[in-house]
């Protein structure tokens, strides 16, 4: 709470100091203190006539320099930068916005140009809503085991808290001969030695998993087939299966 305190008083010293500003002096003195004051910035009108401004334009400003005589503004983007020779200013007149959230200068420039600062300096409303929101959340209950899942394999590709077959696992076990890893086996050995020991064509295997994808064409007999990819615990493995 000091440090919100300290940062009201802050404000109201620099909403203070911008309002009796009449002179490029004076604001010069002022900028050179301003720290964490967002400063908005409009142009009434184009100037061009050696003031340093060449362009009509409202941004919001995060930074603002002095550098010798000349004010510097850029913008929150970065892209866009302002830079205003104090000596072409002949006049200054500060005050309260209109919605009192902050300080309004018009600096009139030699040519009969004008030029608009608009300090905000009333960022307490927000700053206290943001502290007050800060730590505000609501705790929910985990996702059932069947949806979070669901949500993994949608989002990453992969299962990572667990599998949905493996409350099945004794049982898979039991009623299946072949497994993903038994077929990635019988590849390595395919392409090693050119034969697998533990099973040989035309075996009849049980295998079983979930079936996650299934894509259908007709032969050139005009019968269906269908390429099934089946998903069990250790991995996934891609079917081909025939209408007989």
């Amino acid at each position: 709470m000091d440090g919100m305190q300290n940062w009201t008083n802050y404000l109201e010293v620099m909403r203070n100091r911008l309002l009796i500003v009449n002179d490029a002096d004076s604001l010069i003195s002022v900028l050179m203190d301003v720290k964490n004051i967002p400063i908005a910035l409009s142009t009434i009108e184009d100037v061009t006539d050696g003031t340093g401004l060449n362009m009509s334009l409202s941004v919001i400003c995060s930074e603002v320099r002095i550098a010798g005589r000349v004010m510097c503004l850029t913008s929150d983007d970065m892209f866009t930068t302002v830079q205003l020779n104090l000596d072409t200013v002949k006049k200054i007149n500060a005050k309260i916005s209109v919605d009192g959230k902050g300080v309004v200068m018009k600096l009139t420039i030699k040519n009969g140009a004008e030029f608009l600062l608009m300090f905000h300096t009333d960022l307490m409303e927000e700053e206290e809503a943001i502290e007050t929101k800060k730590y505000v959340f609501v705790e929910k209950s985990e996702f059932e085991e069947k949806e979070l899942l669901s949500l993994e394999k949608e989002m990453i590709g992969v299962y990572i808290s667990g599998h949905p077959l493996e409350k099945y696992r004794e049982l898979l076990e039991k009623m299946t001969n072949i497994n993903t890893l038994n077929l990635l086996k019988i590849n390595a050995d395919m392409e090693e030695f050119g034969k697998t020991v533990e099973y040989k064509d035309n075996q009849n295997v049980k295998y079983a998993g979930i079936i996650t994808k299934i894509k259908k064409k007709f032969t050139k007999n005009n019968t269906i087939m269908a390429f099934v990819t089946m998903e069990d615990l250790y991995g996934s493995v891609e079917l081909i299966v025939f209408d007989s």
